[in-house]
């Protein structure tokens, strides 16, 4: 694949619009995460999008050691143009989807996309 040809996941990565609520405050972190990546890149159209990862790691600018995060939900920004037809809509003025396997989305109990207790990721599925 050439550098400047578009990786598109496949459909079956996202969750149906409205399979899943999303809270007024992760609503809220998903304008404001918009609105830096807008700033950063003007001349694109962003999606915020609720990602779902298996495993997550973040290194600590400071001492540079690693923490692990586990599995659990994180907040991206894509280009709309590299995400599938149909998966993006606009919520409470901010264009969202969700990518978030079938199964991980029919084990959450509440169907709830909250803020959470984490600092590192802020976003969890309830």
């Amino acid at each position: 694949m050439a550098s400047h040809d578009t990786y598109i996941a496949p459909l079956s990565f996202f969750s149906p619009r409205g399979s899943i609520a999303i809270s007024p405050a992760a609503m809220e972190l998903a304008r404001q995460f918009l609105t830096a990546a807008i700033n950063a890149a003007p001349d694109k159209k962003w999606v915020a999008v609720f990602v779902w990862a298996d495993s997550r790691r973040v290194r600590d600018k400071g001492d540079g050691q690693w923490s692990d995060f586990g599995p659990g939900l994180d907040l991206c920004a894509y280009e709309a143009g590299h995400l599938p037809e149909g998966v993006a809509a606009e919520q409470d003025g901010a264009m969202i989807a969700l990518k978030i396997p079938g199964h991980i989305a029919r084990a959450a109990v509440q169907k709830l996309i909250d803020v959470g207790a984490a600092p590192a990721t802020r976003v969890t599925l309830l």
